[in-house]
Formats: structure tokens, sequence, C-alpha cells
């Protein structure tokens, strides 16, 4: 007996592989193409600091990030396109700290841990 292929037989077969070809191709459009930038900020005694400024420059667009450090010392910067970048930690009574060459790529989350020392604002402590 042969099998015959009606005309809404084939749509649906086409409607059906329309929608496979589709789910496969999701994961394709779901790839990062930034970086995340986390940190905790403490001084000396791990204490948190908490209201520090946090400034993300890449060096080599000039592009700047900033954030705040939250109550428990805490910052994030999420959606940082990959590239080459300058960490800058303000807050008053602190010395400011400067952390040189953070490379971040596609993909990456990176955690710091800065500690602040105590000082004045005209002070500043930079880690290469």
């Amino acid at each position: 007996m042969k099998k015959t292929t009606t005309v809404s037989g084939k749509i649906i077969l086409c409607v059906k592989l329309l929608l496979v070809s589709l789910w496969i191709g999701v994961p394709v459009f779901a790839q990062v193409s930034t970086a995340n930038l986390m940190g905790l900020v403490q001084d000396s005694s791990a204490a948190a600091i908490p209201d520090a400024n946090v400034s993300l420059l890449n060096t080599q667009t000039g592009t700047e990030n900033h954030s705040k450090t939250s109550g428990d010392g805490r910052f994030i910067l999420p959606g940082v396109l990959p590239g080459a970048y300058m960490l800058r930690i303000e807050r008053p009574g602190f010395a400011t700290a400067q952390l040189n060459g953070i490379n971040l790529n596609v993909g990456d989350t990176k955690n710091l841990l800065i500690r602040l020392k105590v000082g004045s604002v005209s002070e500043s402590v930079n880690v290469d």
C-alpha cells in the first residue's frame, strides 16, 4: 500500500522543521559578549567599607563604568566590554586604591578583594 502525503501534511512537516531549527538556534543568540567585575572593599581589619566610589576605566577606549559599594562593602559592575582596565576605589578617610592591568575577557566574572588603608584623600595606593 502506497502512502500518500497531503498538502496539509506537508505544511505541518514544514512548521515542525521550522520550530526545531529555531529551537536549536536559541543558544547561539544567548551567547555572552561581556564580562562582570565584582568585589569586596574592606579596611585593614577586614571591616566592610560602604559607600566607596568605584570607577573602572577602559585604558584602551577611555570608557568608564561607575558603582558604589553596598552596606556590606560589595560592588558589581555587570556587562563590561572585554578589554584592559584600571580600577579606582575612593572613600573619604581612606587612601585611594588603584589597581592597574585588569584584563577582562568575554564571559569572565572576576571577583576582587580590595583593602583600603586609613589615610587622607590625597594619598593613593597603586597596585600593578
